[in-house]
């Protein structure tokens, strides 16, 4: 049978429509601070003057993101940006102490004088206690010199730099910070977020994938990336597993909807914010490498990632470019077992109302090779002081190339023929005529251990070829106009979730025939499921008795004994594809309000995305349809030489 299906969904949002349109165009007050200010009378106009500067460590040059800068005397406050600058804005003419906070380090004092116009002051802190209160903290220092130390502590800059941001956001959001040579700790961002308190995440094969916000589905938390949402290809189940975190600076996580918010945001969103030339102070490159042994399987992993940063001063304005790639690579092997276990209605004996038992036992042999990457590159140019331009694009993929060979006992493959007795019985190994054992306390069995004779074997293999990719693209423009604030942005993100299955085949044993002619050549299996961490099973022949009862032959312990044929052969390649433009405004104020410093801000954004879903199916099932292919049908056709790579106890040998 051949089928195919493609869909194609279209979806158009002006303003966010009404999800968030009413959010969107109500302004935005934010106060702090709200004690009367007796420097500016409430309703007087806002003074001209203003300081501007940047806030970096003293040697390394490093900014510090999220510093607090602040006239305390006037209650007037701002926080450093990413590129380590500040402005205090209506700062009346006269001489003001500046204070500088940053986690960490002790409070930097400046005096500066204003007179109607722009100042410059730029503060380079110090873990040094002293050093830190303004320039004549290093005198008494022994003949008048000054003692600077400086040092390198990743983690706790790292810390510093996310508890700094975390401490001056107007909202609740958990951070995770790169630390001063930029690196995150983990390999990927769903693995980074689960640090954070209110945060969990969902694993597959032990790694992180899906993130919750204080427990809520994984489809209420969307994912961006420089504030811009991005469609994930699984569309609402955002996959965080294919972000690496090496394309990130800080990873946001905002645990409050807010109404800049896109309407699809219930419980949360997490923002990846990507480096930018301007985050260092000059030229930067990055490498790290990584290599590690997986024990299980006898598997490698490994990843590297590399980032180079510059910045130009031109005669048009300063440019800058960062570039980053990276890599991660690792084989796995899964080896487990899972029992099902029913109540059978035919077992009426003594004590059946609390007996269940094992419908089947299965064991999954998995094979894996999990490969996630990236590429990405950013142009930032600031042609003057207060504006700035910048274009990004974004390609990151996540690939799973995985075998599956799984082996399912079913034992209750003929529980129709159970006795349905229900008086208590003499115990007799040997099963009635025409019957397996299964469920049949006559015959000694109990849910846990015992003997089933004549199994059907159940033998499925699958090829799973997975890609999930991301290429998203940004242009935007960061201006300031006075008091005024603009920021907006354009994009353009593909998503593609490529979840085809090139193989799956299904074997099965003969059938068990009019009361078990055929039970000769299907398998009897002795199970043991006293231990629950380990599932039992041992193989033997059945030899079927001249008067139709059925008994164990000689163990065996190749599964490759006994005789299994193609009974189903499926081949998907499926892909979906979504293509989404997004158009984004903010505009914002910082004005004095009723004495108190005020931000207004307003903003209005568009998406439009389109879904297309393609899938191609090839399935066949009878012997007519297998030899028209030329497909053979014996398991040995596909079977490859090499024992099993897992450590779990089988009870038996096979190949994969």
């Amino acid at each position: 049978m051949k089928s195919n299906l493609s869909t194609r969904v279209c979806g158009r949002v002006l303003a966010h429509a009404l999800l968030t349109g009413c959010a969107l165009t109500t302004l935005t007050i934010a106060s702090a601070h709200a004690r009367p200010n007796a420097a500016t009378p409430a309703g007087a106009p806002r003074a001209a003057g203003s300081i501007a500067g940047t806030v970096s460590q003293v040697g390394s040059g490093e900014y510090l993101d999220g510093a607090s800068v602040s006239i305390p005397a006037l209650d007037l406050s701002t926080v450093v940006d990413r590129t380590g600058r500040f402005t205090l804005l209506g700062v009346p003419a006269g001489t003001h102490e500046v204070l500088v906070r940053y986690v960490g380090y002790p409070d930097a004092r400046r005096t500066v004088t204003v007179a109607d116009a722009a100042v410059t002051l730029d503060v380079a802190m110090t873990t040094v206690v002293g050093a830190a209160a303004g320039e004549g903290a290093g005198e008494g220092a022994g003949e008048g010199a000054e003692i600077v130390v400086s040092g390198s502590r990743p983690i706790a800059e790292s810390e510093a730099a996310a508890l700094q941001i975390q401490r001056t956001s107007p909202s609740l959001v958990s951070v995770i910070a790169s630390d001063s040579i930029g690196r995150l700790p983990d390999q990927n961002v769903a693995q980074a977020v689960s640090r954070l308190p209110g945060v969990g995440v969902q694993r597959d094969q032990g790694q992180a994938r899906y993130i919750t916000l204080r427990g809520a589905p994984i489809n209420w938390t969307t994912l961006s990336i420089d504030g811009i949402n991005v469609v994930s290809p699984e569309g609402r189940d955002a996959r965080f597993d294919s972000i690496p975190s090496a394309i990130a600076s800080q990873i946001i996580v905002r645990k409050a909807v807010t109404p800049d918010m896109t309407g699809e945001t219930i419980a949360g969103n997490v923002d990846i914010i990507t480096r930018s030339a301007f985050d260092y102070p000059g030229m930067k490159v990055q490498a790290k490498g990584g290599l590690g042994h997986v024990e299980l399987g006898k598997k490698t992993e490994y990843e590297g990632s590399l980032v180079i940063s510059d910045r130009i001063d031109t005669g048009i304005g300063e440019f800058g470019i960062v570039s980053s790639a990276s890599l991660y690579r690792r084989g796995m092997v899964t080896d487990n077992f899972e029992t099902d276990f029913e109540a059978v209605k035919e077992d009426k004996r003594p004590g059946y109302e609390t007996r269940n038992w094992a419908r089947e036992t299965e064991n999954k042999l998995y094979r894996l090779t999990r490969k996630n990457y990236s590429l990405s590159t950013r142009l930032d140019w600031r042609p003057a002081p207060g504006h700035k331009l910048f274009a990004e694009t974004i390609y990151s993929a996540f690939e799973d190339h995985e075998l599956r060979n799984n082996y399912i006992f079913d034992l209750d493959d003929q529980q129709s023929r159970t006795p349905t007795g229900s008086a208590a019985c003499t115990v007799n190994a040997r099963p009635a005529s025409g019957t397996t054992g299964y469920a049949d306390v006559c015959t000694g069995n109990t849910p846990l251990l015992g003997t089933v004779y004549g199994v059907d074997l159940n033998s499925n293999f699958t090829v799973r070829e997975y890609k999930q990719s991301v290429f998203t693209n940004t242009i935007g423009g960061d201006h300031e106009l006075g008091e005024w604030k603009v920021a907006w942005r354009g994009n353009f993100t593909r998503s593609i979730d490529d979840r085809s299955q090139p193989a799956q085949l299904n074997y099965d044993s003969p059938s068990f025939g009019t009361n078990g002619a055929n039970a000769a050549n299907r398998l009897t299996v002795g199970y043991d499921l006293t231990d629950p961490q380990l599932a039992k099973v041992q193989l033997y022949r059945t030899i079927r008795n001249a008067d139709g009862t059925l008994s164990r032959g000689a163990q065996v312990t190749s599964i490759e004994d006994f005789p299994r044929t193609l009974s189903r052969l499926r081949s998907l390649k499926a892909q979906d594809v979504t293509e989404a433009y997004t158009a984004k405004l903010d505009i914002s104020r910082e004005a004095s309000l009723f004495g108190a410093s005020t931000v207004f801000a307003a903003g209005i954004r568009y998406d439009d995305r389109t879904k297309t879903a393609n899938e191609y199916l090839l399935e066949l099932t009878t012997a007519a349809q297998f030899a028209a292919a030329g497909i053979p049908t014996a398991y040995s056709a596909i079977a490859t030489t090499g024992g099993f790579q897992g450590e779990i106890p089988l009870g038996y040998t096979f190949q994969y």
